[in-house]
């Protein structure tokens, strides 16, 4: 009796292992309208914890958004995902002041990936480089499928060392 109920708990031990092994990358979800997890792609980021070593795809359903994002440089491993280039916006109004603090989008850490946005400066040309991506000297960023618009150094990699692909996007600037 003993031996069966020792293999039992082994049973259920394994299978609840094997679920966890399967889990995959965490998703989080931002949306408007409150349907998600969050309504702020910046609270989204916020709640990757602090040296962040697993993938973190945050999905961003379609909508105008209206705000600033920034990868802090201990949350690598992020993705942020639109529900679809056309639909899922990003945008704000950036001066240039620093290049270390401009930006719509500012990436700071390692492995991190655009996938599917429209990223907007509306800021009006003439008062510097009003970016839609500033990339400061990190590793691995990908930026696929995505319209980055901005007035002069739309997507700037800032610094020596910064490496990155992008692919199947568009990029748009006045100068």
């Amino acid at each position: 009796m003993k031996t069966f109920v020792s293999v039992i708990c082994l049973c259920v031990l394994f299978s609840f292992s094997c679920t966890l092994l399967r889990k995959g990358p965490k998703t989080i979800i931002v949306a408007q309208d409150g349907s998600g997890d969050f309504a702020y792609i910046q609270a989204a980021v916020n709640s990757v914890p602090a040296k962040n070593t697993e993938p973190v795809t945050i999905f961003i359903k379609s909508g105008k958004y209206n705000e600033r994002v920034l990868i802090p440089s201990g949350k690598p491993f992020i993705t942020l995902k639109g529900e679809n280039r056309k639909d899922t916006i990003i945008t704000a109004r950036v001066p240039h002041k620093n290049p270390r603090n401009s930006g719509v989008i500012r990436i700071n850490a390692p492995h991190t990936t655009l996938d599917s946005l429209t990223i907007k400066n509306t800021h009006p040309l003439g008062s510097g480089a009003e970016m839609a991506v500033r990339v400061f000297p990190v590793k691995g960023v990908l930026i696929k499928n995505c319209a980055l618009y901005g007035k002069q150094d739309t997507i700037y990699f800032y610094g020596g060392g910064s490496t990155g692909q992008i692919i199947d996007s568009y990029i748009q600037g006045a100068n």
